[in-house]
């Protein structure tokens, strides 16, 4: 759950970057160079879909350890391992690459340069097998698989009083990935459908209307997929007690505030130093 935390914050930070030279000083290194109209669709569905792979690794995990059974606890440590790790970067390269490959810079008579797939092929390989497979249909069907096990696990195991602390972090755990999937859902399932619909139509003839419209759409719906990666906080701070004690602590601690605390200067301060500061001074008639 950290690693995708921090490929969040990221896409995030290079997604922002990108908007604000491209709407706000009109400057789009993606009609200038190569590399970075390639680069700019992989690594953003590169980034989503290993955030995606993270929470469902850590959603197997948590159903794992719930188990009772020591030979399925047992399978949590081959999980984390160092050979099965790599694996998942591995295997999100490899269904990632035609994403860079299809795409070049292209030159219309009016003297414009546009950013667009290679081919039908690519663009229907992008919007019709890797968004709803890859990023929707598999991730949405582990997540919610393993986390509704992990539940009925922690619904059927016996408490104790000297497990009770760890079984309550357990069910905080769980709550935190069961709600990141209902907000997974919600907000991935319009993109996709709107990606598919818009690569269906990509020939159509369409007036002035319903451009206007499908772009409304995709813009509607691209805000909303973009809760993936700035929900997290909001989800940890509704669904866990603890971390949202340890968060109010935080904001409540004078740590925070301890360097502009040092570096304040009082009133009483200002007039003590230049009263010194007069007493030192001879006027000369």
């Amino acid at each position: 759950m950290m690693t995708s935390v921090m490929i969040d914050t990221v896409q995030d930070a290079t997604s922002a970057c990108y908007r604000i030279l491209t709407y706000g000083f009109n400057i789009d290194f993606t009609l200038s160079s190569l590399i970075w109209c390639k680069l700019r669709l992989f690594l953003r569905q590169t980034f989503a879909l290993t955030v995606l792979a993270c929470i469902c690794l850590a959603t197997i995990d948590r159903y794992l350890l719930s188990c009772q059974d020591v030979h399925r606890r047992r399978l949590s440590k081959i999980l984390n391992s160092r050979v099965t790790l790599p694996i998942v970067p591995l295997f999100i390269l490899v269904i990632s690459s035609p994403l860079a490959i299809s795409m070049i810079i292209t030159v219309n008579k009016d003297n414009q340069s546009t950013c667009t797939y290679l081919s039908t092929s690519y663009l229907y390989y992008s919007t019709c097998v890797y968004n709803p497979l890859f990023l929707v249909i598999i991730p949405v069907s582990i997540m919610t698989i393993f986390g509704l096990m992990t539940y009925n696990n922690l619904r059927q195991r016996r408490i104790t009083p000297i497990v009770q602390q760890q079984h309550r972090l357990d069910q905080q755990l769980t709550s935190m990935l069961l709600l990141q999937i209902v907000i997974i859902i919600v907000s991935s399932i319009p993109y996709c459908v709107q990606a598919v619909y818009a690569a269906i139509t990509v020939n159509s003839q369409k007036d002035s209307f319903i451009s206007a419209r499908d772009i409304l759409i995709m813009t509607i719906t691209s805000l909303i997929f973009f809760l993936n990666n700035i929900s997290n906080f909001y989800i940890y701070l509704i669904s866990s007690p603890a971390y949202r004690k340890q968060f109010i602590k935080l904001i409540k601690s004078r740590k925070c505030f301890a360097y502009f605390q040092r570096n304040r200067t009082s009133p009483a301060d200002v007039t003590l130093n230049s009263n010194n500061t007069n007493r030192g001074i001879t006027f000369i008639n």
